[in-house]
C-alpha cells in the first residue's frame, strides 16, 4: 500500500484522528452515556438519542449504540445533511437482530422525508430475499444489493461507494473490507439534501433498525478498494473483542 492510497491515523479503538480525509461526519458512538452521539469530524452534525436506543459495551471497552427496532433512532438535527450529492462513502460497525426476509427491511442509517421518500443515501438490511442482505438506495431507488449475506448477531464491517458522475453512478457495497457487490451505469441521480438518522431512514417514522452500531463514518470522496480494505484492517483486532448486544 502506497502513502497515496493511505493516508492518516485512528481507529475506532483508540485514535483521536481521522482516516482518510475528507470526513463529513464521524460518529464514533462510544460516549458510554448521555444522550447525543457526538460527531467527531468537526462539521457539527451531533445527533440526539431518541426512542429505544441506549449505550452497550462495543469494541476493546469503548461503546457502541443498540437499538430495539421499535422507535429507537438518533436524529441528526431537523435540518438536511451532510450534504453528499456526488462522490461518497459510508462505513461502519454493525450488528443486526430480528431481520425477517422481504419487504422493505430496515434502514440502518439514511436521508428521507417524513413520507420515506428522497434523500441522497440510505443503507437497509432485511430488505431482499435473504435476511441478510445489504442494500443501498438513494432517492427511493435500490442501486446495489450485496452478494454476502449477513448472521445475525454478529458485528461486521459494512458500508458503500459512489463514484461516477450525475447520470452515470457507479455504486460498491463492502463487507469485512471486501467487495460484495457491485452496479454501474446508475442513471437515478441522488435527491436533494434532507435529513439524517442513525436506526432509521431520516424523518420517516418506520422501518427501525434493530441492533447495534459504532464507528459510522461518512466521507466526501469514494474510497478505493485498497483503502476500504484498510479501514477494515485498522480495526480488525477490536473486531475480536466485540461482544454481543443485550
Amino acid at each position: 500500500m502506497s502513502s497515496e492510497d493511505i493516508t492518516g491515523s485512528a481507529c475506532n479503538s483508540g485514535g483521536s484522528g481521522a482516516l482518510f480525509e475528507p470526513l463529513a461526519a464521524h460518529w464514533r458512538c462510544d460516549e458510554l452515556g448521555g444522550r447525543e452521539a457526538g460527531d467527531s469530524s468537526g462539521n457539527g452534525h451531533a445527533g440526539v438519542l431518541s426512542g429505544g436506543c441506549a449505550w452497550v459495551a462495543g469494541p476493546a471497552g469503548k461503546a457502541a449504540l443498540a437499538f430495539d427496532g421499535v422507535d429507537g433512532h438518533v436524529q441528526v438535527g431537523s435540518r438536511p445533511g451532510p450534504d453528499l450529492p456526488e462522490e461518497m462513502s459510508a462505513f461502519a460497525w454493525l450488528l443486526f437482530r430480528n431481520a425477517s426476509p422481504g419487504g422493505y427491511g430496515q434502514c440502518v442509517y439514511g436521508q428521507t422525508e417524513p413520507s420515506g421518500h428522497g434523500g441522497q443515501y440510505e443503507l437497509c438490511v432485511g430488505r431482499g430475499k435473504d435476511v441478510g442482505e445489504v442494500t443501498v438506495l438513494w432517492n427511493d431507488v435500490e442501486v446495489c444489493v450485496s452478494r454476502a449475506a449477513l448472521i445475525e448477531g454478529q458485528w461486521y464491517h459494512i458500508g458503500f461507494t459512489r463514484s461516477g458522475m450525475r447520470g452515470n453512478w457507479i455504486c460498491r457495497v463492502y463487507v469485512d473490507g471486501r467487495s460484495s457487490g457491485e452496479a454501474g451505469g446508475i442513471s437515478a441521480d441522488p435527491g436533494a439534501a434532507l435529513p439524517f438518522a442513525i436506526g432509521r431512514a431520516g424523518l420517516y417514522d418506520g422501518l427501525y433498525f434493530a441492533g447495534a452500531i459504532c464507528d459510522l463514518r461518512l466521507y466526501r470522496r469514494a474510497l478505493s478498494d485498497v483503502q476500504v480494505a484498510a479501514l477494515f484492517q485498522e480495526d480488525r483486532q477490536a473486531r475480536l473483542k466485540l461482544i454481543a448486544c443485550p
